[in-house]
């Protein structure tokens, strides 16, 4: 028998390359591992990102809401929502008045808060898990009203109720 042998036998080759599939099927499974944490960062990251721009653009709208006596341009509202006008961001960059409808609107998993435009736009700008109410504050009688319909004048506060908690937004520019 030789005792200098050079090369490799076939088990030993065989060996060599199932170790060599497993080191890159770790590698991979790795790899993939970390593109999914990427791709749920990058989501997470988009949807507070849209949650804090359409919380803003609410916020906006409501404090430019104006009251007019043309009969055209009034605010009225009800417990399922509201139309009034208010000034929204044109393409060419500036602000315009814009006639704006919001919307609680039932769906299989509770209430979408959803706001539209004259121009056809529309978003949905919160989702609540419960049934939602909305009612208005009447600052000239120091009272909550379910319904909205004055000649010219808006509410000073708008609430939206679900279930047990309770969010309030000012309306109109600053008040006292």
């Amino acid at each position: 028998m030789r005792a200098d042998r050079r090369g490799m036998t076939l088990v030993e080759l065989m060996a060599a390359i199932a170790i060599a599939g497993l080191v890159l099927l770790g590698a991979l499974l790795l790899l993939g591992g970390v593109t999914d944490s990427v791709h749920r960062i990058e989501d997470d990251a988009t949807s507070v990102t849209a949650a804090g721009t359409t919380t803003r653009r609410l916020h906006q709208l409501l404090n430019d809401a104006t009251a007019t006596d043309d009969t055209t341009k009034r605010f009225e509202g009800d417990q399922l929502g509201f139309a009034f006008w208010s000034r929204c961001a044109q393409a060419q960059g500036w602000m315009a008045s814009c006639a704006v409808t919001v919307e609680l609107v039932d769906t299989a998993r509770g209430t979408a808060f959803h706001v539209s435009f004259a121009n056809g736009q529309a978003q949905t700008l919160r989702r609540y898990d419960r049934p939602a109410r909305l009612r208005y504050f009447d600052a000239d009688h120091e009272a909550w009203r379910t319904a909205w319909n004055a000649s010219a004048t808006i509410p000073a506060a708008l609430e939206v109720v679900v279930g047990t908690d309770t969010m309030i937004y000012s309306l109109g520019p600053a008040r006292e």
